[in-house]
């Protein structure tokens, strides 16, 4: 059930909202069996694997021991229905042990609950899938749901999908003609254009379109949007009879985090929720009168504070208390959306002071994007049909230096126009996204903006040509005594600012002319790189490029040593305003990295060592030591040493990447004006495991797609670190192989490919697991 966004689209011009063609459910809300109101379906919980969730609902709900004691808990937080999975494709689910059974129906009716069955469908057994939800409905559920994805796609079932669809529902419909029917696709239809929304739609009475924002990357307010854009566009391409599949729009809303560093919390929830209530021209013909969420075990206590406080058969909005406030303040630093100081003010594209106009596109294929993802848009020759505003709140009145980000290997961009508007001017200024990317790229200087939201900045999309795709990622509003400042310690007429402490860091930027430079944003900061001058190694070193989430244009490694050091890299920061600094250090995560790496800190207060584990909390930077005295000049370091206790030779590495100062007479809030995680080119492991949308050059086989194949004894299971619905697992050999499974993919695109596994995390996992790869240059 989890989706996540990846690519860009060239889109059409975004037309005003013209009002909705007469649409009608297939059956009136008087006639559906129970008196199921497909326009007011209330609040709903999708239940997974039962005997998962009876199980304290995942350690959130001590009471729930049972599936009596569990129905109860979800009616005191005022679920309306349930979705319960039933099969996938058209086969039970369990296949062994059904969990969907009348006494499961007669429970959720005890408990004042309506239920629903649903089968996650993929069209390769329609009679099978008409025949369970036959079977389900005969039980005396409310409906049925079917959870058609990827699957019912092209790529899957060729240009069968339409007329399957029209087959499955239309049987389902003859059998029980007046009872619920409900569908659950992706929410963004241009990204699934041959999926058979309108065959789904035309014969179902209500669809639930998955809004898993965080999986995908947006705020909960770009979600909305971006689905009301894309549901009104679709609902006015429709004619004919065709606009009878414009029905009541109930999403599905996220209420699970996809990974540890992307935390969701109840605030957002509530967001989700009252923007939906807010829209004024509902994509929904009936309006929003229906949400559900994914997924009832994996919900956190502060999810389910906020699921009870969301009534969405309401209208008025709920007012989020302290906590859930405090929820999204805790958020605002794992991800912000901006900056936190008063006169270095980053705004984000998923940030509330951010608005789009026209039909943008969330991306995150292009490497050192910033925050979570970007916003792209294809571009016209006449006048723009699309704008992205960045208004920050300016508290301190002056001039402001301006900065753009945007993604790297922008090849099809160009010279996109940025408007300032600032105290009663208008200034137009060409910016080339085709080069410079991944940094703070100066815009403008020294333009006066007053206290307040009246200036701006803007980016639009009448680039002249129709040929292109601009992009909005980032744009940063920085005093410009700040870089007075810096300029009596660096030249950066031509170079960005770096990032304040904990901000994504882009690949260090050397001037054509010159070596690698020490970075340095203001007098009170310096940053040293890999390569800047000031840092020395001794010992045997070797320059590294493999890794993701490295700093400089590249990083420094060696192995570690069980006795003494024979490796060291000192980087000699010259200091030129004395006082305690907080000392950062940054480095790549790998499996090989070492444990324990020693870093020596030398300075006025004398000398301290700090061990971090370099498996961690990489690719952003980490706090090593606090309000550390520094003299002004070249007199103290920072060390790093190889002599961390672990056996080397390749198998444990150092890295040295880069190191951070900051002067702590800084306001709290400047220092902790963290930015959104570093992202780069290469899928990250740690993507979700929500859902995948492929492409020609990013294909991922699931265990239970076609294109695997099954040798010797294997056996699901079910949990919640697998990909998808489940995993499969067999029992080592001491010997020859008895057990192995093949995964073959279809390649388009001939290439060299980045191969990349996922399993889920257990203690009786193998230590020597053996992957064959096998490609046209050797296995």
């Amino acid at each position: 059930m989890n989706i996540s966004s990846r690519f860009c689209a060239v889109v059409k011009r975004w037309l005003a909202v013209a009002v909705l063609p007469f649409f009608s459910l297939s059956a009136s809300s008087a006639t559906f069996d129970f008196g199921v109101d497909p326009a007011h379906l209330g609040t709903g919980e999708w239940v997974y694997v039962i005997s998962t969730c009876v199980k304290q609902l995942g350690g959130s709900a001590e009471n729930v021991t049972n599936v009596p004691s569990m129905f109860e808990f979800f009616k005191k937080h005022g679920v309306d229905y349930i979705a319960v999975k039933a099969g996938t494709g058209g086969k039970d689910f369990p296949s062994e042990k059904p969990q969907f059974t009348p006494e499961l129906v007669k429970q959720a009716h005890a408990a004042g609950l309506r239920i629903f069955g649903y089968t996650r469908s993929d069209g390769k057994d329609v009679p099978g899938e008409i025949a369970l939800a036959c079977k389900l409905n005969a039980m005396g559920t409310d409906g049925f749901i079917i959870d058609a994805e990827a699957e019912w796609e092209s790529t899957k079932l060729g240009d069968k999908g339409p007329a399957l669809a029209i087959e499955l529902c239309k049987g389902i419909r003859k059998a029980y003609p007046t009872r619920f029917l409900g569908h659950a696709p992706m929410p963004i239809i241009s990204k699934h254009s041959s999926f058979p929304y309108k065959e789904f739609g035309r014969y179902c009475d209500a669809t639930m379109p998955q809004a898993y924002w965080k999986s995908i990357g947006v705020s909960p307010k770009r979600m909305v949007d971006w689905m009301e854009n894309e549901w009104h566009e679709w609902n006015k391409s429709l004619s004919g009879d065709w606009t009878n599949a414009i029905k009541p729009l109930a999403p599905i809303a996220q209420a699970w985090s996809p990974t540890e560093d992307r935390i969701l919390r109840g605030g957002e929830i509530l967001q989700f929720a009252n923007i939906l209530k807010s829209v004024k021209n509902p994509a929904s013909p009936t309006g929003y009168k229906g949400i559900s969420y994914w997924r009832c075990d994996l919900h956190s206590k502060g999810m389910w504070k906020a699921i009870r406080r969301v009534n969405i058969l309401s209208d008025g909005v709920v007012e989020l208390e302290q906590d859930e406030k405090d929820d999204l303040t805790a958020l605002e630093k794992i991800n912000p959306a901006a900056s936190q100081s008063s006169t270095d003010l980053i705004l984000d594209n998923n940030a509330d002071a951010v608005t789009f106009e026209g039909k943008w596109s969330p991306g995150k294929m292009k490497p050192n994007h910033f925050g979570s993802n970007y916003e792209c848009i294809a571009t016209v020759g006449g006048d723009p049909t699309a704008k992205a505003i960045y208004r920050p709140k300016i508290t301190k009145a002056g001039h402001y230096d301006i900065y753009a980000w945007y993604p790297n290997e922008l090849t099809r961009s160009g010279k996109v126009p940025y408007t300032i508007v600032h105290q009663g001017t208008t200034e137009r200024v060409i910016v080339d996204q085709t080069t410079n990317g991944g940094q703070w790229v100066l815009v403008a200087s020294e333009k006066f903006f007053e206290a307040g939201t009246a200036g701006y900045v803007s980016i639009a999309n009448d680039l002249g040509n129709k040929q292109s795709i601009i992009v909005a990622d980032a744009v940063r509003f920085r005093l410009s005594a700040t870089i007075e400042a810096v300029k009596e310690t660096a030249d950066l007429t031509d170079v960005t600012s770096a990032p304040a402490p904990n901000e994504e860091k882009p690949a260090a930027v050397a001037t054509p002319s010159a070596a690698p430079l020490s970075i340095v944003v203001a007098s009170a900061e310096l940053i040293l790189g890999a390569n800047s001058p000031g840092v020395t190694y001794s010992g045997n070193w070797h320059a590294g490029k493999m890794n993701a989430n490295f700093y400089s244009d590249n990083y420094q490694w060696a192995s570690t040593a069980n006795g003494v050091a024979t490796a060291t890299a000192t980087f000699q920061p010259d200091v030129k305003v004395a006082g305690p600094y907080d000392v950062y250090v940054w480095h790549s995560v790998s499996t090989n990295r070492s444990k324990n790496a020693r870093w020596e800190i030398k300075c006025e207060d004398g000398s301290d060592t700090v061990r971090v584990n370099q498996r961690r909390t990489g690719g952003r930077w980490h706090l090593i030591a606090e309000g550390k005295h520094f003299a002004a000049g070249k007199s103290g370091y920072i060390k790093l040493s190889n002599d961390t206790g672990e056996h080397g030779n390749g198998e444990n590495v150092i890295v040295a990447d880069a190191v951070r100062l900051v002067l702590k007479t800084q306001s709290k809030a400047e220092l902790t004006a963290p930015v959104a995680e570093k992202r780069v080119a290469k899928s990250s492991l740690n993507e979700t495991a929500a859902k995948f949308e492929e492409s020609e050059r990013d294909i991922l086989i699931d265990n239970l797609n076609p294109e695997v194949s099954l040798e010797g004894k294997w056996a699901a299971v079910n949990s919640s670190g697998c990909f998808g619905a489940d995993c499969l697992s067999a029992s080592t050999s001491a010997g020859t192989a008895t057990a192995t499974a093949v995964y073959r993919p279809t390649i388009n695109v001939a290439g060299k490919y980045d191969v990349y596994v996922w399993y889920p995390q257990s203690p009786n996992n193998s230590t020597n697991a053996q992957w064959l790869v096998s490609w046209n240059g050797g296995n």
